[in-house]
């Protein structure tokens, strides 16, 4: 840049100290940034360069590899599989009184101002070892960088939603040389997650709040999780299917219309770059330091702050729009699905719900209907409908609704690759993860992969080794069975004509050496005759201990008797007199 360095070099002997007595008879008024962290101050004998630079001068490299194995398979997979199969038959974790204090803070630290809600992170106690993570991130862009170089239609994407939210004020650009806090925060990597079956947000920019340097601490180290708000996934599927007529929504960009405050937002701070014709330019000159004014993907207590968000606005509400207040209160995330016994409900749920959340800045979009005549209700107004000539499924909480046929059915599309793969204990797991089932639709089918995914776990395999032929010939037969279950539909309405009174519940339970477990459905009499409809089934292995087979069928009639007190609770409208439980002991 045309600066004359007072010494240019590197290895000099020194010889004179220069005290802080005489430090401005040396030093001028001139001051140049060359980066974010170093600065060339003028003196009489020339600019000397400030700060810190980590980056290394030495002439020769030398690198080194380690590759260590995990052999363990990611435990949170196995948690949520686990987790999900055992909805319904286990109680459900009750909030502890750390929960209520979070609740309770959350409330105090959370404003309202035009038409929008301002909270605070969810801090641990102390976070004062929260270091920058600028090199990281910084790294991090220059990878993402090289990805834009190879794709530009994932860059011109990426770099529209950045535009789109610095003009929105989701996101804002921070002058370093104006604000002194922006070294005193942190900055988290991003990256872009594309789903092209997404019929709205097919790119979203997900941001690493757990990135870290070793032995230091991440942002999310420094979070509360907060307790989990979601309501009830299997309840509201069952509820879902009740109802004659059924609806759903979503709220658009959720978590980005949930505001945070001036003083904690940087610690949302992340790296961008001048943009060019196909790719980001990257210097000391042109890195950007952005930040989030809005709740973002990524940070541990984003989640609850959403979710706590909604349930504190609704409050304000509960004692105008009851019916519509316990709708909003089952919100799943972002995703709205319920129903109603008539038209006539069903418009003024949807037009009280849309008004109730816009006055919190969030925009109810994507309405679905198995109904044309509330569809047609729908578009005499300004509700957003989901377009009815798509060639996307539509998604509710995992499973694939057809809305016009009106039935329910498995998404098993992402099983189909797993044929092209090694069959290995990780990828028999990825198998047993992908199928989500919370009904149990196929339980005589996934029970199958669990006795697989036992086997080999008994068997003390390595979650890379490729699989002996016997289990490799289970595993592909399994694999090609899929092109027959598939097709398995099941109507999302029980009965098209439900009355309560006259309705009865069925619970089956029997049990084989190998696994037991228990379905139930529902029996009602007509005029015409007795119909029946699938509600759900539950299974459970057996242990890997010897359990004699009474013992089991015990142990299946256990899992009827939970799953009769979770549906009288699900449907409180069901006589008591009216339930069976069934087995063959």
């Amino acid at each position: 840049r045309g600066i004359e360095l007072a010494d240019e070099g590197d290895s000099e002997e020194v010889h004179v100290l220069i005290g802080s007595d005489f430090l401005w008879k040396v030093l001028k008024d001139t001051n140049v940034r060359l980066s974010r962290r170093l600065v060339a101050t003028d003196s009489i004998f020339g600019f000397v360069i400030q700060g810190s630079e980590r980056e290394s001068n030495c002439g020769e490299v030398l690198v080194n590899l380690l590759r260590v194995t995990n052999e363990e398979l990611n435990c949170d997979r196995i948690k949520d599989l686990w987790e999900l199969e055992a909805i319904g038959i286990t109680p459900k974790r009750e909030i502890s009184h750390s929960d209520l204090e979070i609740l309770e803070a959350f409330e105090q630290n959370t404003t309202y101002e035009n038409n929008r809600y301002e909270t605070k992170l969810l801090w641990k106690d102390n976070h004062e070892g929260l270091n920058d993570n600028y090199e990281i991130a910084r790294r991090r862009l220059f990878n993402l960088n090289k990805r834009f170089k190879r794709d530009d239609n994932f860059y011109s994407r990426y770099k529209e939603i950045i535009n789109t939210q610095l003009k929105d004020n989701i996101i804002e650009e921070i002058n370093c040389e104006l604000d002194n806090d922006v070294s005193k925060g942190y900055f988290m990597p991003h990256h872009g997650v594309v789903k092209d079956l997404k019929e709205t947000t097919k790119l979203r920019i997900c941001y690493s709040a757990s990135s870290k340097a070793n032995n230091e601490l991440s942002l999310n180290d420094c979070l509360e999780c907060g307790p989990n708000l979601n309501p009830d996934l299997l309840k509201i599927i069952l509820k879902f299917r009740f109802y004659p007529i059924a609806f759903c929504a979503d709220i658009q960009r959720a978590f980005l219309e949930v505001g945070i405050v001036e003083e904690d937002r940087k610690f949302l701070q992340f790296l961008w770059g001048e943009e060019g014709g196909t790719n980001l330019s990257l210097d000391d000159r042109t890195v950007r330091i952005l930040r989030m004014r809005r709740v973002p993907f990524g940070v541990k207590c984003s989640p609850f702050l959403l979710h706590a968000t909604i349930k504190l606005h609704l409050k304000k509400y509960e004692h105008l729009y009851k019916r519509t207040c316990a709708v909003l209160n089952e919100l799943y995330v972002d995703n709205l699905i319920t129903g109603a016994y008539c038209i006539e409900e069903a418009a003024l749920i949807s037009k009280e719900a849309t008004g109730i959340l816009s006055e919190a800045n969030m925009n109810l979009r994507q309405w679905t209907t198995n109904s044309p005549p509330l569809l047609e209700m729908w578009n005499e107004t300004d509700l957003e409908c989901r377009q009815s000539d798509s060639d996307i499924p539509l998604k509710v909480l995992g499973l694939i609704w057809d809305n016009k046929n009106d039935t329910l059915k498995i998404a098993l599309n992402q099983m189909q690759q797993l044929s092209d793969k090694i069959a290995t204990k990780r990828v028999v797991l990825s198998a047993c993860g992908m199928l989500f089932d919370p009904l149990g639709l196929l339980t005589p089918f996934t029970v199958r992969i669990k006795l697989l995914m036992q086997q080999l776990w008994e068997g003390g395999f390595t979650c890379d080794e490729p699989l002996p032929s016997c289990f490799d010939t289970s595993f592909r037969e399994w694999l090609q069975e899929l092109t027959f279950v598939q097709d398995v539909v099941v109507p999302r309405l029980y009965f098209s004509e439900m009355k309560t009174e006259m309705l009865e519940v069925h619970i089956f339970s029997d049990a084989s050496p190998k696994a037991y477990g228990s379905v139930a459905y529902f029996r009602m009499k007509h005029p015409s005759g007795v119909r029946t409809s699938f509600i759900l089934s539950k299974s459970r292995l057996a242990p890997l201990k010897t359990v004699s087979l009474p013992r089991l069928e015990l142990l299946g009639a256990l899992v009827s008797a939970r799953l009769c007190l979770y549906l009288r609770k699900t449907f409180p409208l069901i006589k008591e007199s009216n339930i069976f439980l069934w087995s063959d002991s």
